[in-house]
């Protein structure tokens, strides 16, 4: 088994960096049981579903460069930088610490801080957004 660090990577490529919204992967790599607490806010599994339709329908493009990820047990911990275009052609880039824990092949949960470095006001709640 690949080590989590390289799951991690694996997952938001295939998550986050594929260019259209499947369920069926986040199914895949996410538990049944998921909570993702951000700025803030607090999603299940059905919310963060959403929440990735949600980013996949307004961002045309996302690059993710990961500056730190350090593995420990069955959690990841993981401070990386986003690159994104919307689909409007604005321009947004963010920070985000987040802790990920795994239940088995699967993220259970992530504590997640994200920082808008730039964009639109709107887009603040960037790691929230349902």
């Amino acid at each position: 088994m690949e080590s989590k660090k390289a799951f991690v990577k694996k997952i938001f490529l295939e998550v986050f960096g594929a260019g259209s919204f499947d369920a069926s992967i986040i199914k895949q790599y996410f538990h049944p049981e998921y909570v993702q607490h951000v700025d803030g806010k607090s999603l299940n599994f059905d919310s963060f579903v959403q929440h990735i339709k949600v980013l996949k329908s307004s961002i045309e493009k996302v690059t993710i460069d990961f500056e730190h990820l350090i593995e420990e047990d069955d959690a990841v911990c993981s401070v990386h930088h986003i690159d994104a275009t919307k689909i409007n052609g604005r321009q947004i880039e963010a920070k985000v610490i987040a802790y990920m824990k795994f239940k088995g092949n699967q993220i259970i949960l992530c504590d997640e801080l994200t920082y808008l470095i730039a964009g639109d006001e709107e887009d603040k709640d960037l790691g929230s957004r349902v």
